[in-house]
């Protein structure tokens, strides 16, 4: 994060979770397509994790999206799906750095889990910068 982003409603804190949720679930498909299209013959259990990320994004995705539509009558949940997305997004750079180890010489699988490690490091700044500013 470059700079300070200011929580100046509900609705922009929502907008940042409903488009970072959005972003970090694309993640897993390129991973896979890439792994898949370079032979990088990923481990089951590391497939599994990635769609297991891609569904969990998907369902903060899908329920910041209904708590969106009834703002301000159930802002109680928003600290509850912020809190879940900074668990699964730790969990999930840790699964990026393993995935590293796959086509250590393959500059553009490195490029490319780096380049996604570095977005999801800077979604849970953003994120937790603004968890800190609502009083819930």
């Amino acid at each position: 994060m470059f700079c300070y982003t200011i929580a100046n409603s509900y609705h922009c804190v929502l907008r940042e979770l409903l488009l970072w949720s959005n972003t970090a679930k694309e993640h897993q498909t390129f991973l896979l397509s890439v792994a898949n299209l370079t032979n990088k013959n990923l481990i089951k259990l590391l497939e599994d994790q990635l769609m297991r990320f891609h569904e969990e994004f998907a369902e903060i995705e899908e329920e910041t999206m209904g708590l969106y539509q009834t703002i301000p009558m159930k802002n109680q949940r928003l600290p509850y799906l912020i809190r879940k997305f900074l668990v699964i997004n730790t969990e999930f750079i840790r699964t990026l750095q393993m995935l590293k180890e796959y086509g250590e010489n393959d500059k553009v699988w490195q490029t490319l889990v780096e380049h996604i490690e570095d977005e999801q490091q800077y979604m849970g700044r953003l994120l937790r910068n603004l968890q800190n500013q609502l009083i819930f």
